[in-house]
């Protein structure tokens, strides 16, 4: 029996008066036998109007001694409750609708900030890549990875710029090092060719009886002598040079008078001073000074120095050669082919060499070192030598731990000094009467 309804004429009917009498007997009992709670969708109507029925038992007690149970039905038409549905539905049509257009949007203004990017991105590439002068990449972009891709552009450029240029520069190198082998070669041959000629030319002349005297023919064999001493000198110049760049050139230091080893370099280029009336003189601060050195390759580079100064001195000049005590800080004046560091209170012998010569333009400094090049090719065929003179003495010094300075102004003369650790110099009577 149906005991409350919404429907007035509905209240106190039995179940079997209903349209769907069987199912709602169903229901009925599943309720009381499980009493689960459940929702399920039938028709109460004979039309077939769908509802969404609840329904559960509950255990009412009629008298002390007897409980039944009751079935309530909790029923409503299934079009009320779908009905805030087509509103929902409505609204996440409308939501989708406006959730796609945003995304295109957005998709739009990303391809449109990605898109800009990396094309000014390719055309600073391609700007490159055509050798056009390279400028900072593009940069502030709104895309942070973008703007770190333009600043690895640029610190790539940067570095192949750097790269480009060390290659040019070894190139340079190369070429210049391949012009001076051939101008060495020339220069070489000539100077080895010059004594052999002379030499050949005067033993000949000898061996021939073309000779009118004794005297005559002593004079050619002086000549030849002259020519072979020069020809051994050149030599030995090359085997130095190959053997300091192999390294195995050692020291022999000894102690050795200052004045003596001046005297004797001074006497080996008067021959050649004399020819050219030249005004050769010797100051040595301390006559009795004696410094711990390789006697015969400290003299080696005098004699360099002092043949340069001969050569390169018009007849009539002066000459000069002296050797003093001096300290680092002198040569602060002087230029230097290296920028070794000096200690200015360390005291170093220094070894002068002072002509009034043609003196050496700034801009040819940059040459007087290197080997097998003189300051000027065109001196090459003026005046004799292989431009290995000033390359062996700088070797020379730097082996002694020391180094080599000048100074010069064209059309007056040049000053070259020879700075060699001092180390423990003494008199020659301190050590006499040690």
């Amino acid at each position: 029996t149906i005991l409350a309804h919404p429907k007035a004429n509905r209240l106190g009917r039995n179940i079997e008066q209903e349209a769907d009498a069987s199912r709602m007997q169903e229901i009925l009992s599943t309720a009381i036998a499980s009493r689960q709670e459940e929702f399920r969708l039938f028709s109460f109507e004979e039309q077939g109007a769908d509802w969404l029925a609840g329904y559960t038992s509950i255990d009412v007690t009629v008298n002390p001694r007897e409980t039944r149970s009751w079935a309530v039905l909790a029923i409503t038409p299934l079009s009320n409750t779908l009905y805030g549905l087509e509103e929902i539905k409505q609204v996440l049509i409308v939501l989708t609708l406006g959730l796609l257009t945003a995304n295109l949007l957005v998709t739009l203004y990303l391809a449109r900030d990605l898109a800009l990017p990396m094309e000014q991105l390719s055309d600073y590439a391609l700007h490159i890549y055509h050798h056009h002068p390279a400028e900072q990449a593009p940069k502030n972009f709104k895309v942070r990875e973008l703007n770190h891709l333009a600043e690895a552009l640029d610190s790539m450029v940067e570095r192949l710029e750097d790269r480009a240029e060390e290659l040019e520069a070894a190139w340079q190198e190369a070429q210049a090092a391949n012009q001076l082998k051939s101008e060495f070669l020339a220069t070489t041959s000539h100077e080895l060719r010059t004594p052999l000629n002379a030499i050949i030319g005067c033993v000949r002349l000898v061996r021939d009886d073309c000779c009118d005297s004794r005297e005559e023919e002593l004079e050619f064999l002086q000549q030849a002598d002259e020519a072979a001493i020069h020809l051994l000198k050149i030599i030995n110049d090359l085997l130095d040079i190959a053997k300091i760049e192999a390294g195995k050139v050692e020291l022999n230091l000894q102690p050795v008078s200052i004045q003596d080893l001046c005297e004797q370099c001074l006497k080996m280029i008067q021959p050649g001073a004399e020819k050219k009336r030249l005004s050769l003189a010797i100051e040595v601060d301390d006559r009795q000074l004696r410094v711990p050195l390789d006697e015969r390759r400290v003299r080696q580079m005098v004699i360099n120095l002092l043949s340069n100064a001969v050569k390169f001195t018009q007849e009539g000049g002066q000459v000069k050669l002296s050797g003093r005590i001096a300290y680092g800080h002198e040569l602060a004046q002087d230029v230097r082919p290296d920028h070794s560091p000096i200690n200015p209170t360390t005291p170093y012998l220094c070894l002068e060499v002072i002509d009034s010569g043609i003196g050496i333009p700034k801009e040819r400094w940059h040459l007087l070192f290197r080997p097998f090049q003189q300051i000027d090719s065109s001196l090459t065929r003026k005046h004799e030598g292989t431009g290995l003179g000033l390359a062996l003495t700088k070797r020379l010094a730097e082996l002694h731990g020391g180094t080599i300075s000048f100074q010069s102004t064209p059309s007056k003369g040049s000053t070259f000094r020879i700075w060699l650790p001092s180390g423990e110099a003494k008199l020659t009577e301190d050590l006499a009467s040690a």
